[in-house]
């Protein structure tokens, strides 16, 4: 999806009146759609995970960030929740990688020349991708 997808007068109004009924149905049952969503995906047991409606969520879940990044209504505020979600996931990430368990943790200023050398790069390179998979990523495209 891409910005003009969503600038189009929307060939998708042929929905809009299904749309509306939904919404009064929301309105209706006294149910937010957040609370609507959490019911249908986070369900004691996922009862409702082979439901329809949750698979058609699933498989459009691209579509549906795309929609909500790049909406005017919902673009800030979806792209400031990205970015705390990152770097909440970054920061657990380099805990993970500065654990003591992690065998990851070396002092630069106090690390010779012929102990980096003994010190397998590519082994340290195969520890960070597994402990920190996300931060491994980035770092990649950056």
């Amino acid at each position: 999806m891409n910005d003009n997808m969503l600038r189009q007068p929307m060939k998708n109004l042929q929905y809009l009146n299904e749309v509306k009924i939904i919404l009064n149905a929301f309105e209706d049952s006294g149910i937010t759609p957040s609370q609507f969503l959490q019911g249908l995906l986070v369900t004691t047991g996922n009862i409702l995970e082979d439901h329809p409606t949750t698979l058609s969520i699933i498989e459009d879940l691209d579509f549906i960030l795309d929609t909500l990044k790049y909406a005017p209504a919902t673009s800030t505020e979806t792209t400031q929740w990205l970015f705390r979600s990152a770097e909440k996931e970054y920061q657990v990430q380099v805990l993970r990688l500065t654990h003591k368990d992690a065998s990851f943790r070396f002092h630069p200023g106090k690390t010779t020349s012929a102990q980096l050398a003994e010190t397998k790069i590519e082994n340290l390179g195969r520890q960070m991708e597994h402990l920190a998979p996300d931060l491994w990523r980035l770092l990649a495209s950056l």
